[in-house]
């Protein structure tokens, strides 16, 4: 977990505490605002880029176990 504030107070100051003692009292209930901008910013980019770029991407990050799934759905010849 991350977060900022942009009160002159420091790194940690009262309202990242209030935020940390909030999302412990939720139980993991809460979304993060930045975290669905991040994402429909991503999903933005990506849809805007050429198919060899999103191979090129995939080839480059995806975790092994994404490999592994691709072979194993392929049907057979």
């Amino acid at each position: 977990m991350s977060g900022r504030c942009t009160c002159p107070y420091g790194e940690i100051c009262n309202h990242i505490v209030a935020v940390l003692l909030y999302a412990i009292n939720e139980k993991g209930n809460i979304e993060s605002a930045t975290h669905k901008t991040n994402e429909t910013t991503v999903k933005k980019h990506l849809q805007s880029l050429p198919r060899e770029k999103l191979i090129d991407l995939v080839m480059m990050y995806a975790p092994f176990g994404f490999y592994t799934e691709v072979s194993n759905s392929r049907k057979p010849f």
